[in-house]
């Protein structure tokens, strides 16, 4: 832990270097700066030490992660403690839930705490009331969508001969001038573990290998501990009719 704690100070290091960057050549207050870290902390490491870790067996070809073809070491315990150049470890399952607490779930799994992120976003020129807080919901596609609002151009309809996907996101600008936008009438995911949709405070969990449908009202119960699927058959439903209308429509993951 105190390794993932010196890589994120790390982190905050480097942003702070690149703001003061921004800073020194004049930009700041015209520049937009979103900050979205990544989706829920990984279980991998497991609860016992191990010789493996993110898919990196102990005997396969681990000399070709790193330029200088030095051999990687996979794993986790105390006889491969992370932190050397050599090491590739995780934390593990137990870490992982302290991590996203009091969120449910890990990176994998359709939970709030596989999915769900905080976006720090700095713009002194753009947002209405610097070191507020807002509880709309947004999503990583939002952001081509806010960056073109925000540089005042469009997505195109062609580019060089081809015709691009029609763009999903939407921009988050309102958000930041402290109005109410917009939003998604509907999200979905496919994650490795789970499929989940949401549709305002209400949101579907299922396993991807298929069965019953989980329901959770997010508005009361942020850390999905009281499945309402019995409860409201009609809304699950219904949930799981648009997640089947969405999967048709983007393809299998």
């Amino acid at each position: 832990m105190a390794v993932y704690a010196a890589q994120v100070e790390t982190i905050d290091r480097g942003l702070g270097e690149l703001l003061t960057t921004v800073q020194k050549a004049g930009k700041a207050d015209y520049t937009l700066v979103m900050f979205l870290s990544d989706n829920g902390a990984a279980p991998d490491g497991e609860l016992a030490p191990t010789k493996a870790g993110f898919g990196f067996p102990p005997h396969a070809r681990n000399d070709r992660w790193r330029k200088d073809g030095v051999p990687i070491r996979p794993g986790s315990g105390p006889n491969n403690l992370p932190g050397p150049h050599d090491t590739f470890s995780a934390y593990g399952l137990a870490w992982a839930n302290v991590s996203n607490t009091p969120l449910r779930g890990t990176k994998l799994t359709g939970y709030e705490g596989g999915i769900r992120t905080p976006l720090v976003a700095r713009w002194p020129a753009g947002i209405r009331q610097p070191g507020g807080f807002t509880d709309q919901i947004g999503h990583v596609i939002d952001i081509m969508a806010t960056c073109l609002d925000a540089a005042g151009e469009e997505y195109p309809a062609e580019f060089e001969g081809r015709r691009p996907l029609p763009l999903e996101g939407r921009s988050l600008l309102p958000v930041f001038r402290g109005q109410q936008r917009q939003g998604h009438e509907t999200l979905c995911w496919s994650v490795p573990q789970h499929q989940a949709v949401r549709m305002g405070p209400w949101k579907a969990v299922r396993s991807t290998r298929g069965g019953a449908w989980e329901l959770f009202d997010l508005e009361a119960d942020g850390t999905e501990t009281i499945d309402q699927a019995a409860r409201q058959p009609e809304r699950t439903k219904e949930l799981a009719a648009r997640f089947e209308a969405w999967r048709q429509r983007v393809g299998p993951p």
